[in-house]
C-alpha cells in the first residue's frame, strides 16, 4: 500500500484510532489524561476532517507581548513542519495562518502555578492555563479538526506539570520561550539554572516530541520500563535532546501513525506522486 492510500484510508478511522491511543500517546500519567478529559471540553465524535496544527502564544496580564516570542514560536512552528514533511516524504502538519496566534490572559503570570482550581495539585498550572486558554481559543481535547500547541509566558509551581503533550493538546511553559530565545533555564522558586539551559534547536525538538503526542505517537516500545529494546535515539524518546534536527527521527510505527491519521497531509502534488498515487 502507498503512503498517499493508507492517507487516503485512514481518514475513515480517525475517531477510533484517537481513542485508542490516547491511553499510551501521552507524556501524562494515565490517571492525569483522565481527569483533564473530565475536566475539559472534548470534541464531538462527529468531528473529522484535515487536522490544523495550531500554535499559541499565552501571554499573562503583568508580562507584554513579546515580538521576540512569537517569532521563535513561529520559527519553531516552520521548523517542525519541515521537519515532519522531510520525515514523511512530503506529508506534514498543516499550519494555521497566521502561523502564531497571540491571546492575552486574564491573570498576572503567578496565578498560573499558585492558584487552586480543584482536582490534583500535580495539573493546577495546566488547569489553569486550559480554563482560559479553552474558550479564548476554541480548543478541544481528541480534536481531529485541531491540534494546539500553547506557549505560556509564565512558571509551573512545583511538582507541578509544566511542557506536557496528550489529547490533541500541548502546553508548554515559560521555559520553553526562554529557551527558544537562548535564556537561562529557570527552576519552579525561579532560581537560573545553567545546567538545564540547552541551544534552542533541543527546545525545538522537545516542541516536535510533545506535538508528536498530541498527534497520537506514544514512547517507544520498552522506553518507560528502562528496556535495553529503547530505541533512544527516536524522536519520541530522548533523541530531541542533542539529535534534533539532524539526528533524531520518527520510527516506522510513528509514521504509519501519523499517515493513517488527520494531522498530516501531502505538502505538494510531488509528494502524491512520489507516494506511487496516479
Amino acid at each position: 500500500m502507498t503512503d498517499y492510500s493508507m492517507w487516503i484510508l485512514g481518514r475513515s478511522a480517525i475517531a477510533s484510532l484517537l481513542a485508542t491511543q490516547v491511553a499510551v500517546a501521552s507524556s501524562l500519567p494515565n490517571w492525569a489524561n483522565e481527569e483533564l478529559r473530565r475536566t475539559h471540553v472534548i470534541a464531538p465524535s462527529s468531528r473529522a476532517g484535515t487536522g490544523i496544527t495550531r500554535f499559541v502564544y499565552l501571554y499573562p496580564s503583568d508580562r507584554p507581548l513579546r515580538q521576540d516570542y512569537r517569532l521563535a514560536i513561529q520559527w519553531s512552528a516552520e521548523s517542525l513542519r519541515s521537519w515532519y514533511t522531510a520525515q514523511l516524504g512530503g506529508f506534514g502538519p498543516t499550519l494555521s495562518s497566521p502561523i502564531v496566534q497571540s491571546v492575552a490572559l486574564d491573570h498576572p503570570a503567578s496565578f498560573y502555578g499558585t492558584n487552586n482550581p480543584g482536582g490534583s495539585a500535580y495539573l493546577y498550572f495546566w488547569n489553569n492555563v486550559l480554563n482560559e486558554a479553552i474558550p479564548k481559543t476554541g480548543a478541544a481535547f481528541l480534536d481531529p479538526e485541531n491540534a494546539w500547541i500553547f506557549f505560556v509566558d509564565a512558571p509551573a509551581g512545583c511538582g507541578q506539570l509544566s511542557g506536557g503533550g496528550t489529547s490533541g493538546i500541548v502546553v508548554m511553559s515559560h521555559n520553553d520561550l526562554r529557551g527558544l530565545v537562548g535564556n537561562t533555564f529557570l527552576d519552579c522558586d525561579g532560581t537560573p539554572n545553567p545546567s538545564l539551559t540547552f541551544p534552542p534547536q533541543r527546545w525545538i525538538g522537545g516542541q516536535g516530541h510533545e506535538l508528536g503526542h498530541a498527534y497520537g505517537l506514544p514512547h517507544p516500545p520498552g522506553c518507560d520500563d528502562g528496556l535495553p529494546n529503547c530505541d533512544y535515539n527516536a524522536l519520541m524518546w530522548a533523541g530531541f535532546y542533542t539529535g534534533f534536527p539532524s539526528s533524531t527521527y520518527l520510527r516506522a510505527d510513528d509514521k504509519l501513525t501519523l499517515m493513517a491519521g488527520p494531522y498530516v497531509q501531502a505538502s505538494t502534488l510531488d509528494a502524491i506522486f512520489h507516494s506511487g498515487f496516479e
